[in-house]
């Protein structure tokens, strides 16, 4: 954490919100101290039809101002080849 002190090694979502009809999940991790300078994630998260992947949706972190300092976004692996690079999150279950 910026404070110096070690991350939680499990940190809960807050303000959760799930549409079934959409397979969307919305929830912000707080940052109190600051994670590399940004003190709230918002992510986004649109699930396949069978929940074995992430296919679309975005993590924004914001600094201390609440202004918006980048996101990062989740893009579907059966898209395959993707041009992975620091702002793309592929993401599947493990069996």
């Amino acid at each position: 954490l910026d404070d110096g002190t070690r991350p939680p090694s499990r940190k809960p979502f807050e303000d959760v919100s799930y549409s079934a009809d959409t397979r969307t999940f919305r929830g912000t991790v707080r940052w109190p101290t600051g994670l590399d300078g940004a003190t709230r994630w918002e992510f986004e998260m649109v699930f396949a039809e069978d929940f074995e992947s992430i296919v679309g949706g975005k993590m924004t972190a914001y600094v201390g101002d609440g202004q918006a300092r980048d996101s990062s976004y989740f893009v579907d692996p059966q898209s395959l080849p993707v041009l992975a690079s620091g702002t793309t999150f592929l993401y599947v279950r493990r069996p």
